[in-house]
């Protein structure tokens, strides 16, 4: 949802533009996800952007 929101992916063109970024979203996605893995809690564990970008940088 962050990923189509930043990119201002509206309801006309949202099939066609998850079409086209599938992989990017998925990425996004799945680092998301194993950064929430590494921290206790709930809201606390959400990662932010920079941590994010910090482990796209390591792929």
């Amino acid at each position: 949802m962050y990923y189509l929101s930043q990119n201002n992916a509206g309801m006309q063109e949202l099939s066609t533009f998850c079409k086209q970024n599938a992989i990017k979203m998925l990425s996004f996605a799945n680092r998301c996800g194993a950064l929430t893995t590494t921290k206790k809690g709930a809201i606390h564990a959400l990662p932010t952007i920079t941590d994010i970008d910090q482990l796209s940088k390591i792929d």
